[in-house]
């Protein structure tokens, strides 16, 4: 059995890039509600954010029509917040100081700025996946390797077929190879990808 862990692809400037891409996902106890802060107009037609495997709606609606398994939408994600930003258009070699005064935290760049109500309106409508299915994993503690093909395996083959997985011993999303053929067509750039075998 062969899988792939799906990670962000690598935003350029750190962490002031990751937010950039991701937004930010948070939980809201009396609204009973999950709810995103990001940039826009840009935004990645699936990411992690926090955790959480987030799609817009388009790419839900094509994955409900697919005959991917174990991938689910019942959360949608309320846009509490946009910020315009289009840095997209920016020159990704310079250093983001170049385009942003007064770097603090990188959760600045939202929180700093004000909500564009006319391009919140405008953006998709997000959904959080819930993926049930569990796998097993061996993890290789004596390897010195950042790349995690080189140090995460398949324990056992599950005994439910799925297309997406949630890693147990190793957090993560754990995906077929069908499914990623799927996702590198509707969903291209959106993530590295690392193949995860058996030991």
């Amino acid at each position: 059995m062969n899988l792939y862990l799906i990670e962000n692809t690598t935003a350029p400037w750190g962490d002031w890039g990751d937010i950039l891409w991701c937004g930010v996902i948070s939980y809201d106890d009396s609204m009973n509600q999950y709810l995103i802060d990001r940039i826009g107009p840009y935004t990645p037609p699936a990411f992690f954010s926090c955790g959480n495997l987030v799609v817009t709606e388009q790419v839900k609606n094509l994955l409900e029509k697919s005959d991917l398994k174990g991938i689910k939408f019942s959360k949608e994600v309320k846009k509490r917040k946009i910020v315009h930003l289009d840095w997209m258009t920016w020159d990704k070699t310079k250093h983001i100081s170049h385009y942003l005064d007064d770097l603090g935290e990188p959760e600045d760049i939202i929180y700093d700025r004000e909500n564009d109500k006319e391009l919140l309106a405008s953006m998709p409508n997000y959904w959080l996946a819930d993926i049930p299915e569990k796998i097993n994993l061996l993890l290789d503690k004596a390897s010195a390797s950042e790349n995690p093909s080189e140090y995460i395996y398949i324990d056992n083959s599950p005994s439910v077929y799925s297309d997406f997985y949630q890693g147990i011993e190793r957090l993560g999303c754990f995906i077929s190879p069908k499914a990623k053929t799927w996702l590198d067509k509707h969903c291209p750039n959106c993530f590295k990808t690392y193949p995860i075998s058996n030991k």
